[in-house]
């Protein structure tokens, strides 16, 4: 399940995210950083966890697919130490998150993900076996301003464009 947590979110802080380059990641490739005062948007994807004894096989499950965006993934948080750490920021007041649970995160049983060249697809193949572990991410995207912000910054450099062509001198004719 992908859940969008954050549609536009001025970073207040750098965060630390696992994946920033395109290709396919196996494992978390190590911790990268989204500067503060980079506008995002942010997701949460969620795959539940599988257990024996609410009717679940033990044999594994491989679950795949892909998502794309409008806008570019910056990065993607996998590991339990950043979906940890980013919680109070990135995610929402009143969703609970497993933080400090030692069972969530990602690349777990042969899992991967692959962030496309133009970094707006993710595609995951995950394998989910019986246990007690949750596969998480945090994608964090670009975001571009609110559509009234926008307006409102048009229509000041309108007024002030306009207001400028007022007050210059004509010439010619006299």
């Amino acid at each position: 399940m992908i859940f969008e947590k954050q549609p536009d979110l001025v970073l207040p802080s750098l965060i630390s995210v696992n994946v920033v380059t395109p290709g396919t990641h196996t494992s978390s490739p190590g911790v990268s950083s989204i500067a503060a005062g980079t506008r995002v948007a942010v997701y949460f994807v969620h795959m539940d966890i599988i257990d024996v004894a609410d009717g679940g096989s033990g044999t594994p499950i491989n679950l795949s697919g892909s998502v794309t965006f409008d806008s570019a993934i910056l990065g993607i948080i996998g590991t339990q130490g950043e979906l940890d750490a980013s919680d109070p920021t990135l995610g929402v007041a009143t969703t609970s998150y497993p933080t400090g649970v030692n069972a969530r995160g990602y690349w777990e049983n042969s899992d991967s993900l692959t962030l496309s060249a133009d970094r707006r697809t993710l595609t995951f193949n995950n394998m989910r076996v019986a246990n007690n572990f949750s596969d998480q991410l945090r994608l964090i995207l670009a975001s571009e301003p609110p559509m009234a912000a926008l307006l409102g910054l048009a229509a000041l450099a309108l007024g002030v464009r306009a207001r400028g062509r007022r007050d210059q001198p004509r010439s010619g004719r006299g």
